[in-house]
């Protein structure tokens, strides 16, 4: 017996097959909304430039030395090279604020916009799956347990239309903007760039997994995770194999 862990056999591949569920108009529509999210990583990178110039102004200033080439650059394209380095902090963490407050802004609103639009659009397939399913014969719809049918006009098309489509915006905006980022990087300074990407990369790699621990032996052992994805309500649904060699007994991952 295994407990502490729920699974779940629905896969993220199957994006392809929920977009299909809706009609052309609506697709653009989701095309739309994740073309904003990924502009809005743009907003990101500038926020995040602006916080870097700032605590390079500031450590300079420490060392009673001038801003460095990009910096002093910047700051003579903007005019504040005139003005003293304090009211260039002040401007500059201004201005970093207000583009990342706005970003997280415009950001809520558009994923609360998305959510409502596909629970919405989940309960017009739903009422057309039950219509569907009302004209049914009666002798195809016993094939199935009652059970099923009310799993699959719920939780069935709420888990593909909000879950699948939902998740699939949140991924690719966050892609779209580990890549916005990293093209940053690399144009400022490649040899930080790559040793960061490397450190995640290893760290990503080295965090997902599951701990199993024998509850009469104490035993402890890693289980490689082969599929992870979150759900409607945050609920976390992991797919993993137990081992051939596993021992007899409870255990706990």
């Amino acid at each position: 017996n295994v407990t502490g862990v729920q699974t779940c056999a629905l896969p993220i591949y199957g994006l392809k097959s929920t977009l299909f569920l809706i009609d052309r108009s609506d697709r653009n529509k989701l095309f739309m909304i994740v073309g904003v999210q990924v502009a809005l990583g743009i907003l990101d990178l500038l926020g995040v430039a602006l916080i870097g110039m700032l605590a390079s102004i500031a450590v300079r200033s420490l060392q009673s030395e001038k801003p460095g080439d990009r910096v002093g650059q910047f700051l003579e394209l903007v005019g504040l090279n005139s003005i003293d380095t304090q009211k260039q902090l002040i401007i500059l963490g201004s201005i970093a604020v207000i583009i990342l407050t706005l970003k997280t802004i415009i950001s809520i609103f558009f994923l609360r916009k998305t959510f409502k639009y596909l629970s919405q659009k989940g309960a017009s397939i739903s009422n057309n799956l039950l219509s569907k399913l009302l004209n049914t014969n009666i002798e195809v719809l016993q094939q199935e347990q009652i059970q099923q049918h009310i799993f699959n006009l719920t939780n069935g098309v709420n888990n593909l239309i909000v879950g699948v489509l939902n998740n699939a915006i949140l991924i690719i905006s966050d892609i779209s903007l580990l890549l916005i980022l990293t093209t940053g990087l690399l144009i400022v300074d490649p040899t930080i760039s790559i040793l960061t990407l490397l450190l995640f990369t290893i760290l990503g790699y080295c965090l997902y997994y599951l701990e199993m621990v024998n509850l009469v032996t104490g035993k402890q052992r890693n289980l490689k995770v082969k599929q992870f994805a979150i759900f409607p309500g945050y609920t976390k649904h992991f797919t993993f194999e137990l081992p051939d060699d596993l021992e007899i007994g409870r255990a706990h991952v």
